[in-house]
């Protein structure tokens, strides 16, 4: 995803979680946190939330608005492939908690897909025991994300 994105930072005190100020047309700044939280043994989940300083508290169930969207994602998959380039034998778990999430999740994957199957594996999700690699057209419920294991 070759696109513009938010510089973002690593913190840490906290493993696997990452923090970027997305900046709105009207400049509205909004504080994201993107978390890796772990699933299973090799597996961790991909939350995107908002931070507010106030009640220093998380949502994830916000609808910022802040008309940066295309940024944003291609900050959060920035914040994925280093992600997986630092743990090269883990995978990531993306599931909107939404319907229009979800949508959004698939339309970017979809539209992303020939070039994150350069170096990483794309799976879809149709419900928990039902993984295939992706296939074009599609609805998904979620993805798991890899890289590619190289002999």
């Amino acid at each position: 995803m070759n696109k513009e994105y938010y510089e973002y930072e690593s913190v840490p005190a906290q493993d696997k979680f990452y923090t970027f100020t997305s900046v709105g047309a009207e400049g509205k700044t909004i504080e994201k946190v993107v978390a890796f939280q772990k699933m299973h043994l090799m597996l961790y989940n991909l939350a995107l939330a908002d931070y507010d300083r106030n009640s220093d508290s998380y949502s994830d169930d916000t609808n910022s608005n802040n008309f940066d969207l295309g940024k944003i994602f291609a900050t959060i998959f920035r914040i994925g492939y280093s992600f997986l380039e630092e743990n090269p034998h883990l995978s990531v778990y993306i599931e909107g908690n939404s319907p229009i999430k979800k949508r959004l999740y698939q339309r970017i994957i979809k539209n992303n897909l020939s070039e994150l199957q350069n170096n990483y594996e794309v799976f879809g999700v149709m419900d928990t025991e039902d993984i295939e690699p992706f296939v074009q057209g599609k609805e998904y419920n979620a993805f798991v994300i890899r890289k590619k294991q190289t002999s």
